[in-house]
């Protein structure tokens, strides 16, 4: 399994990833919030949907290659502050995400 999923309380979760990298779930009654989406490796969306079904909103906390390069998986809006948003044009180019791909790639696994 690509993911390690850490239930933290009701409702909350933190998926691992083997790069050492994690985003966080939250999971509501009517909704879910997953802050942060890492890099560009390993089916994020099934893994939350082994969680919920709910309806998914994403924030991402700022626009660096381990925070926003999975967001091209989600058909949902993303939220970001409006000052990265030039930022992450930059790395969401295939070119850098294949670059921090594949220096992941070689990241031992951290979990």
């Amino acid at each position: 399994m690509y993911y390690k999923i850490t239930k933290l309380e009701d409702g909350v979760y933190r998926l691992y990833s083997l790069e050492g990298v994690h985003s966080d779930l939250f999971a509501g009654s009517c909704g879910a919030l997953l802050r942060d989406t890492g890099y560009g490796l390993g089916n994020l969306k099934e893994m939350i949907r082994k969680i919920t079904y709910k309806p998914l909103t994403i924030l991402n906390s700022h626009a660096h290659l381990d925070h926003a390069s999975r967001n091209y998986q989600f058909d949902e809006e993303i939220g970001l502050n409006s000052k990265d948003w030039e930022l992450y044009k930059k790395i969401s180019a295939p070119e850098m995400r294949r670059g921090a791909v594949e220096a992941a790639r070689h990241t031992p696994d951290c979990y």
